[in-house]
């Protein structure tokens, strides 16, 4: 039966509808329906019927009627998915309907949707843009575009919008085979990571040439695509052992050149690792043999990992993990690389895409410091003032195994330096749980900072994090509650909230997976990190015992040890110039390579660090400055403090050790500036009340100076040991 013109098409879905209940039975006619174009109110005739019929809607049904654009009832909404009743929050909303603050928290809950069907995606992002919320719209266009790109032409001028408002990121890419996919897939990427992407590419297959030349092009990062294909083709009329040589040569040329200019570029070199092939060229022998495949992928990327280890300016983008659900035979294209020498398929790139932009964020704005946690049904199954510590499920039968797990991974973190703190609405008591319970990974001495309470957790995390001396955009907030999450979105927005898995045996493999917790690099003074902060907290009860904060200082036994930056100590002198906002005089951002340089020319430059240690425990790496020499002057680049050790006269030690360090250099005056910024306040007036004075200011930056040995000597402490490491 087929409609010829609009009235005949009009009586088939009259028909259907009158049938429904058949059509249902006999899987005839529904499934061919188009129901973006049905009239509402035949729809609702649709659903009557059934009702009437007694005639259960299914879920393929449901979902077809919601992706076109459809409100249901809600009784047929609560067996749903969550994504389909999320959807029909949002179409209730384009309908007219009074959804209120829900429309955000159904466009969440889409977000972080995995599979999410592409027509569900679309009617949800054209519905936003429809009702006036273009940026959430943009927002989940963003979230799925990997998997469905096409949701993002509709919002041209909302992604315009948001761009310009983004931080800028200057890209160079350059690969082995053609770029220009990735490099248009890059803008989108980075867009979703909150960063507006300007990529420039070199010309194909150039790329030893460029790593070979000179550094001129400036920007914030480059990125090499590698591919096997396009790195080294096999020639097959070679003996296996000759191939293999040549092979080994064209690594080690790569590998020198990448290390050279990783050495002379100001910033970073994101290379992606080869991904594992999907067809062996040796069979089963093809991981051992020297013409295998697979052997050679698993040299690239060892020489890839050794040069990474060496070097932080190169960043490993591990192509496996980042194209993790991508079947290796759909990692390629056959037709897109003989067609143009495009090495992997389009949803890999986008993957690799992702891939980079994470890393490129992990490198700008550092990942979380403080894992809050929930308690009940977070890191153990059950309610403590209900069911009581004896009935809490956590340990070596399902499902208390996936909540032991998940606390072995809070665990893996910590040991990664990430402070654990709990975030509960509970008895105080509930803590004793950890101590109380045999399954428990985690005991009460892991946390950090607790708030077992009753209070709104958004004014609980805001004492923890003022607690730490962190700001809340460290804070990386897990909660089985929807409700609780949403909360701490709404009051804390710089707290990062991601979605919790509903169900506790995905928890584990999805907190390793949460990029919002990958280094870049891990120093000595990471692992140590939550030991600091005990440490912390024995010194704040001993304050608040101290009869006088001279006293105070007094009893802490404050010890600092100056000495000269070194190969060994240069990373967490680096990690501090990129992360440090609070007690950072000038906010220059320096890395590895730039204060490596500063290093080597020992004649112009001075590279300083502080540890120091009290009664308490040792805070490690805590405090640093470059200087520039210039005859008799100097000029201080950089000084910046860990914020754990503000209060306690560390930076007025280490100010007059710099300074009595650069008198015996010959140095007679040294100029300083304070450069304010939304977050360094606190030391806006630190060289005023160090004994510089006033030089005047250009524009917002205050300038200062110090003529050593002259009347105005700099404050020096007279509670902190002070001794050099030669």
């Amino acid at each position: 039966m087929l409609a010829r013109n609009p009235s005949e098409l009009e009586g088939v879905i009259d028909a259907v509808v009158a049938n429904a209940s058949a059509c249902i039975r006999n899987d005839i006619f529904l499934k061919a329906v188009k129901w973006d174009g049905v009239d509402a109110a035949k729809v609702a005739a649709l659903l009557e019927r059934l009702q009437g019929d007694g005639t259960t809607v299914p879920p393929w049904l449901a979902q077809a009627l919601l992706a076109g654009g459809h409100v249901l009832p809600g009784a047929i909404c609560d067996g749903l998915g969550t994504a389909l009743r999320a959807l029909n929050v949002i179409n209730g909303h384009a309908a007219g309907a009074q959804a209120g603050d829900e429309i955000e928290a159904a466009a969440r809950d889409l977000m972080v949707e995995e599979d999410l069907d592409e027509a569900l995606l679309t009617t949800a992002v054209r519905h936003l843009a429809k009702a006036g919320y273009g940026p959430l719209a943009l927002s989940l266009a963003l979230a799925h575009w990997r998997t469905a790109p096409q949701t993002l032409h509709a919002l041209k001028d909302d992604l315009d919008a948001f761009l310009a408002g983004c931080q800028g990121a200057r890209i160079r890419i350059a690969g082995f085979s053609t770029t220009h996919t990735l490099a248009q897939d890059l803008g989108p990427a980075f867009a979703s990571h909150g960063f507006k992407a300007d990529v420039t590419e070199a010309d194909f297959g150039q790329v030893i040439a460029e790593l070979m030349q000179p550094v001129e092009q400036p920007g914030d990062a480059y990125v090499l695509l590698m591919d096997l294909g396009g790195f080294c083709p096999r020639d097959w009329r070679l003996e296996p052992s000759q191939a293999s040589e040549l092979f080994q040569e064209r690594l080690e040329m790569f590998a020198s050149a990448l290390a050279g200019f990783a050495d002379r570029a100001e910033r970073p070199v994101l290379v992606n690792t080869l991904p594992a092939p999907a067809t062996p060229t040796v069979g089963l022998i093809d991981r051992q043999h020297e013409s295998g495949l697979a052997g050679a992928v698993q040299m690239v990327n060892r020489r890839l990992s050794e040069l990474a280890a060496g070097n932080a300016q190169i960043v490993l983008v591990d192509a496996d993990v980042a194209m993790a659900d991508i079947a290796p035979s759909r990692r390629t294209d056959a037709k897109l690389w003989y067609y143009g020498r495009l090495p992997y398929s389009p949803d890999a790139t986008r993957a690799l895409a992702l891939g980079f932009a994470g890393a490129y964020r992990t490198l700008k704005k550092g990942v979380a410091k403080v894992l809050a946690l929930d308690l009940d049904n977070t890191l153990w199954g059950g309610i403590y003032g209900e069911d009581g510590v004896e009935r809490l499920a956590c340990g070596d039968d399902f499902p208390g195994n996936a909540f032991k797990a998940l606390q072995e991974e809070c665990l893996r973190l910590k040991s990664q330096g990430m402070v654990l703190a709990i975030l509960s609405k509970n008895n105080p008591d509930a803590i004793t749980a950890f101590e109380q319970h045999p399954g428990m990974m985690l005991s009460a001495d892991d946390f950090v900072a607790t708030r077992i309470n009753w209070e709104p957790k958004p004014h609980n995390v805001r004492a923890i994090a003022e607690e730490l001396n962190l700001g809340l955009d460290s804070v990386l907030f897990l909660d089985d509650s929807p409700h609780e999450r949403e909360a701490m979105r709404r009051l804390c927005p710089e707290v990062q909230v991601p979605e919790l898995p509903v169900d506790p045996a995905q928890r584990p493999g999805w907190l390793r997976k949460l990029a919002l917790t990958w280094p870049v690099r891990l120093t000595s003074e990471d692992a140590r990190r939550s030991a600091m902060y005990m440490a912390e907290k024995k010194r704040t009860s001993a304050r608040a015992t101290a009869q006088s904060f001279e006293d105070y200082l007094g009893a802490l036994e404050q010890q600092l040890t100056v000495a000269q930056v070194g190969p060994d100590t240069l990373p967490r002198v680096a990690q501090m110039h990129l992360r440090t906002n609070q007690f950072n005089l000038t906010t220059e951002r320096y890395d590895e390579a730039a204060i490596g340089r500063m290093m080597e020319d020992g004649e112009r430059y001075v590279v300083l660090h502080g540890r120091a240690s009290d009664k308490f425990g040792d805070h490690g790496i805590v405090i640093c400055a470059t200087a520039r020499l210039d005859g008799d002057g100097a000029d201080l680049q950089s000084l910046l403090m860990s914020c754990r050790v503000v209060g306690r006269e560390v930076e007025t030690a280490f100010l007059a050790e710099l300074l009595r360090y650069l008198g015996t250099r010959g140095v007679r005056r040294v100029d300083a500036a304070y450069r304010p910024t939304a977050k360094n306040q606190m030391v806006r007036d630190f060289y005023e009340r160090h004994g510089f004075r006033s030089a005047g200011s250009d524009g917002e930056t205050s300038l200062w100076s110090c003529d050593l040995g002259g009347e105005g000597a700099p404050a020096r402490s007279n509670h902190i040991d002070v001794a050099w490491d030669a």
